[in-house]
This record gives C-alpha cells, sequence and structure tokens, in this order.
C-alpha cells in the first residue's frame, strides 16, 4: 500500500474507528509473538513483503473496525460482517495444514488458480475448524480478512 493510499485509508478507517490505531498495531504484534511468526516476517523480501504489507493492513483495518480480536492464546477472532456471522477463530496450523498448503505461483500480483484458491480454503476450513462451503460462500468483505489471515501464517 502506497504511502499515500494508506493515509487515505487511515483518514476513512479514523471516522468509523472503535479501536485505536496504536491498540491495533499493538494486537498485531501480538498476534505474531503468540504464533511465533516474528522470524519469519524480517525474512521478507520483494513480493513476499508486499504481500506481508497488504494482508497486515487488512487485519489492521479489521481490528480497528471491531470485526477482528486477538484471544487471550493470541488467536485472531474474526465475525464476519455479511451473511452467517457466528464468529470464526484461527488456530496455529497444524501439519495437516501445512500439507494442503497451495503453490504460491498466484503471489506476485497474479491471480491465484481456482485450484490454489480451493487448497487456501481446505487450509482455511482446517485451521478453523469450520466447514470448506463457509469460505466458499463469504462474501467478498469478509473473505478477504480470512485470505489475509492466512496470508500472515504462510508469508515467505
Amino acid at each position: 500500500m502506497t504511502d499515500a493510499a494508506e493515509a487515505a485509508a487511515n483518514e476513512v478507517v479514523a471516522k468509523n474507528a472503535v479501536v485505536a490505531k496504536e491498540v491495533a498495531e499493538a494486537e498485531f504484534e501480538r498476534f505474531l509473538d503468540a504464533m511465533d511468526l516474528v522470524p519469519e516476517r524480517h525474512d521478507l523480501r520483494g513480493d513476499d513483503l508486499d504481500e506481508f504489507q497488504d494482508a497486515k493492513a487488512r487485519i489492521l483495518l479489521a481490528i480497528r473496525r471491531g470485526h477482528l480480536v486477538i484471544d487471550e492464546e493470541g488467536q485472531p477472532v474474526y465475525t464476519p460482517q455479511v451473511g452467517e456471522r457466528e464468529p470464526i477463530t484461527f488456530y496455529e496450523p497444524t501439519g495437516a495444514t501445512y500439507t494442503a498448503k497451495p503453490a504460491m505461483a498466484g503471489r506476485g500480483g497474479k491471480r491465484k488458480t481456482p485450484d490454489e484458491m480451493d487448497r487456501m480454503h481446505a487450509m482455511l476450513a482446517d485451521m478453523t475448524r469450520q466447514p470448506i462451503v463457509r469460505f466458499k460462500k463469504m462474501k467478498g468483505r469478509d473473505v478477504k480478512v480470512c485470505h489475509a489471515i492466512w496470508s500472515i501464517f504462510f508469508a515467505g
């Protein structure tokens, strides 16, 4: 996200925010620390770093709007804005989650193939203990937040 785009987004969010920017950033860091994702983000370069920054911005926006919280164990808990509004907890991925990890051919601004999206949704279903169909039927504004959380877990 460019500095100008980030400033404009922050202005819009500030009007509707229920969580202060500094609090959202602290919660994001607590999530990274709890899931031991700290070392990975320091090694990111190029497209991987861009993807991380975009995912972080989307997550911070969801936290500031009050749709995403980090629970006491450091797990993201997202409440969708439309459709099924039952909160979704993102648990730390297991070995089974990693075996379903899709190829990252969709990075660098390219769209993921339908097969890659299916595998991403299978991974989301595994790490949230939700049926895969929940992610397939989810509206764009909600699935984008879920994809951002997935991206942070599997960055790099």
